[in-house]
């Protein structure tokens, strides 16, 4: 099968220009309403160093080239659609981003409330095959602070066997303006401070074993791609040999039927 052949191949060659990339990808993830793409404008906003250009890597997703002081390497954080859509278009968009996800070396899941069912088996299914994944709790100004915590915690425990304590926070990435009288609204700055911090730090420790964790899993993926090929191409063959002599035995056979 040519075409499979060829998409084969070219996933081989992605993955070696993986290899020899040099910037970590970090994935934001979630649904549309979340406020992914707010986020990403307070962090670019917020976290100390070089930005560069943005630029679009798909016709859906963008990314954003980021540069750390003392970090040897570069960040490119990437914008992806939202999932959970209806329709056939929101379809296409999710699996983008599920695609997106699963190349990322780490993983920033934006919710704006409680997990539902479909994003907690998302989340399930990276964490399992080893990626790092943030959780972030995000539009926490429209909420009181008792709501704010019990969230929290409720997150916490319903995600405890695969992301990290440390790794579940809240945030404001967009805050609501304050109406004043006879002045214009006050806008407060956006709350992501605690997202900042551990993200710089795991960047920092973390960042060398999550990029060479990811092509790894990436190897596999594509080793285990290729058997499933080569089996797939075998059982092909197989069938059309077996099905050949089949007919070759009926018919003579048939002509001959007593030595049959």
């Amino acid at each position: 099968n040519d075409v499979i052949l060829e998409r084969f191949k070219q996933e081989r060659e992605r993955v070696e220009n993986e290899l020899s990339r040099g910037d970590l990808e970090v994935v934001v993830f979630g649904t549309g309403s979340s406020g992914k793409t707010s986020l990403i404008r307070a962090l670019l906003q917020k976290i100390v160093g070089e930005t560069g250009p943005s630029m679009g890597t798909t016709l859906r997703s963008v990314a954003y080239r980021i540069r750390l002081k003392n970090l040897s390497r570069g960040i490119r954080i990437i914008d992806t659609p939202g999932i959970l859509e209806g329709g056939k278009q929101g379809l296409l968009r999710e699996k983008e981003a599920l695609t997106k996800a699963s190349r990322a070396d780490l993983m920033i899941v934006v919710i704006d409330s409680d997990l539902r069912e479909s994003e907690f088996k998302i989340i399930k299914s990276l964490a399992l095959v080893g990626k790092r994944l943030f959780l972030v709790l995000n539009k926490i100004d429209l909420r009181g602070i008792e709501e704010e915590r019990h969230l929290l915690a409720k997150l916490r425990g319903q995600t405890k066997e695969l992301i990290q304590f440390e790794d579940v926070f809240a945030t404001t990435a967009s805050p609501q303006t304050i109406p004043q009288q006879g002045h214009k609204p006050i806008q407060p700055p956006p709350e992501i401070d605690e997202l900042v911090k551990r993200l710089t730090k795991v960047l920092y420790e973390d960042g060398e074993e999550l990029l060479s964790d990811n092509i790894l899993l990436q190897c596999r993926n594509l080793g285990q791609a290729g058997r499933n090929l080569l089996n797939s191409q075998r059982d092909q063959i197989s069938r059309s040999l077996i099905e050949r002599y089949c007919w070759i035995s009926s018919g003579v056979v048939a002509i001959t039927p007593l030595p049959g």
